[in-house]
């Protein structure tokens, strides 16, 4: 390179120009190559298999939603999500409790406080049910 330093810089400009068209090109290969077995490939959730169909993309989302059903089985029992007003306007007095909303899910909690029969925190009650398999939201 230092005897001829302009051909040697023009020599390794030109080896690196075209390292990096065929990295270029290894990569779309790779790309096409993972798409297609992606979109070719069996889905399966909790070991079973899934029938989904689409691109990759809405398979992917039916499996995330089909794993959310099976782990959070218990997040159906809220019918009713309550947003921080409605707590407000149930702490003022405003609002009565309604008892036809998330019936399952009071029934769940009222049989899990029963059964621990003990005093319980606030934050006991929380962390149990915002873990798997009820999901609920701290509002709930």
């Amino acid at each position: 390179i230092r005897s001829g330093e302009s051909s040697g810089l023009e020599g390794y400009s030109r080896i690196k120009e075209e390292k990096q068209k065929e990295l270029a090109k290894h990569n779309a290969e790779a790309t096409r190559l993972l798409k297609m077995a992606l979109a070719n490939s069996d889905v399966y959730v909790q070991g079973s298999k899934l029938d989904v169909s689409g691109d990759i993309l809405t398979r992917v989302q039916q499996a995330e939603t089909e794993l959310i059903k099976r782990v959070y089985y218990k997040l159906d029992n809220i019918d009713v999500n309550k947003t921080l007003n409605d707590v407000d306007n149930l702490l003022s007095g405003i609002e009565q409790v309604g008892l036809e909303e998330n019936k399952k899910a009071l029934s769940d909690m009222r049989d899990w406080i029963f059964r621990k029969g003990q005093l319980l925190g606030l934050k006991e009650v929380l962390d149990t049910f915002q873990k798997i398999p009820y999901g609920y939201a701290e509002l709930d």
